[in-house]
């Protein structure tokens, strides 16, 4: 799922709660734990309402998106 999430994110600059869970078809429990975890180790960041790829975590793209 992380991966999952990473790569969506790659595509689209930025995303809502909602958007994420519709995209990938994925209880909101086990989003919001993902979500919570990738933010923590810094791969992500939440601005507002939106998530997106932390500056640090763009290097990830070309190896997710296989």
């Amino acid at each position: 799922m992380k991966e999952e999430i990473i790569t969506l994110l790659g595509y689209d600059e930025s995303l809502s709660f909602n958007e994420i869970k519709y995209k990938l078809n994925i209880r909101s429990n086990k989003l919001s734990y993902w979500l919570k975890k990738l933010l923590q180790e810094n791969i992500l960041a939440k601005e507002n309402t939106t998530y997106k790829l932390a500056e640090t975590a763009e290097h990830l793209i070309p190896y997710l998106s296989k």
